[in-house]
């Protein structure tokens, strides 16, 4: 039998403890494998390490929802919220004279802002339980750690290291919580907040993270990706306490502040944040962008719209240049009775009138009148309607009657028959 003539081209594989000869092709073709498996085993890893394509809000330096064009310049750059899913906002008729609770709404995805007083825990409840359908709160933020912001917690039915009135509202889990990390101011923030619902939500699984870290490094880049065209924007006004500590000795000093981004709407919430960190804020973002051109401003007066401290100053009210703006807190006990409006209290009319300057008078509303406000923006950001779900738990007297809880729904503060009051 005639030999196989030797193949110069032939390569030798030791397989165990023998070589066998293949052709230089197949180790070509085997270099080639190797190659695409170590390849996708990279891929893989760091796709995963970054949360994978679904992750929203891992990140502090994301860059904004790609509903927003890069130039930034006018409405016109902004394309429609997938899905043609709206948004809706109700700030939560409070009861008592302070009191600050916001809800956003964007199809399954929920924000609140604080959570009210001590006398509002079952319109914290309400809220919850009507609006959070899937029971799943996606990003809790409580301002600062007064009372009236996470008084509404404490739970009329459930103590606070069980849930408290977040459980009470149906709420089964919290996505993310983040709050100014002042650990360490009073005993009562530290049982029911820190150590009851912080703690609670935490145990089950939620985020949480203090705002210093949020923007430590990122004065201009602390920016979340919520959910399709819902993103906020986390600033630093230079105020927030460090981690664990008490904070500033008086607490609105270390209100968190944000603007929530819907297309060509910026929601711009402060907590209670006083005048000197209002202007910091103009100082820092002054010519970054922070508001685009075009976009239209709807402005949560700052402090349940008061003077103290200079709150709501001129600088602050010009450099955002609001379109709308409203009022949280209730009713003060000493305006309830048969009396009518006696003395005046928040919305304070000093700062109103600096808020309206920029809004008109036609565009400033109060819970405390017209109850619940419904605030809404459509998926093409076309227009913006704000109306009252009615008082439920307020009473107010004009002339010696009561006014009617449903008469003001649709009306701006200035022509309540409580501004008609002079206050």
């Amino acid at each position: 039998m005639a030999k196989r003539k030797k193949n110069s081209s032939d390569i030798k594989i030791r397989v165990g403890r023998r070589k066998v000869k293949a052709p230089w092709w197949v180790f070509v073709v085997l270099l080639l494998v190797a190659g695409v498996a170590v390849g996708a085993y990279f891929a893989y890893y760091a796709f995963h390490s970054k949360g994978g394509a679904s992750s929203s809000a891992e990140s502090t330096s994301q860059t904004i929802s790609s509903s927003r064009s890069s130039s930034m310049d006018s409405v016109s750059s902004y394309s429609s919220a997938p899905g043609g899913t709206p948004l809706d906002v109700y700030a939560v008729e409070q009861s008592g004279k302070y009191g600050d609770c916001t809800l956003f709404k964007y199809g399954n995805y929920e924000i609140l802002f604080d959570c009210g007083n001590t006398g509002s825990q079952a319109q914290l409840a309400d809220v919850l339980s009507t609006y959070v359908s899937d029971h799943v709160l996606d990003l809790l933020v409580l301002t600062h750690p007064h009372t009236d912001h996470y008084g509404g917690v404490y739970g009329y039915k459930t103590a606070s290291s069980a849930g408290g009135t977040l459980k009470d509202g149906g709420i089964t889990s919290i996505s993310k919580i983040v709050d100014n990390g002042a650990d360490a101011y009073g005993t009562a923030y530290k049982n029911n907040w820190v150590n009851g619902i912080r703690s609670y939500y935490v145990s089950q699984g939620s985020d949480y993270q203090p705002i210093a870290i949020v923007v430590k490094d990122h004065m201009y880049d602390a920016i979340w990706n919520l959910s399709g065209a819902l993103s906020v924007q986390w600033l630093d006004t230079g105020n927030y306490p460090t981690v664990g500590s008490a904070g500033p000795s008086d607490a609105n000093d270390g209100s968190i502040s944000c603007a929530v981004k819907f297309g060509s709407y910026d929601f711009i919430m402060c907590g209670d944040l006083p005048g000197d960190p209002e202007k910091q804020i103009v100082s820092n973002y002054t010519g970054h962008s922070l508001i685009a051109s075009g976009d239209t401003v709807v402005y949560k007066a700052c402090h349940h719209c008061s003077d103290t401290y200079s709150a709501n100053c001129t600088e602050f009210i010009n450099f955002l240049n609001p379109k709308y703006a409203f009022s949280e807190s209730g009713i003060d006990d000493a305006n309830a009775t048969s009396s009518g409006v006696v003395n005046a209290q928040h919305p304070y009319k000093a700062a109103r009138n600096r808020i309206e300057a920029k809004t008109g008078k036609e565009n400033f509303w109060w819970v405390g009148t017209a109850g619940t406000l419904k605030m809404s923006v459509p998926s093409d950001y076309s227009s913006f309607t704000i109306k009252g779900l009615g008082r439920k738990y307020g009473t107010y007297y004009y002339n010696g009657a009561i006014v009617d809880p449903l008469s003001e729904i649709e009306t701006p503060f200035e022509s309540t028959k409580w501004a008609l009051s002079g206050y």
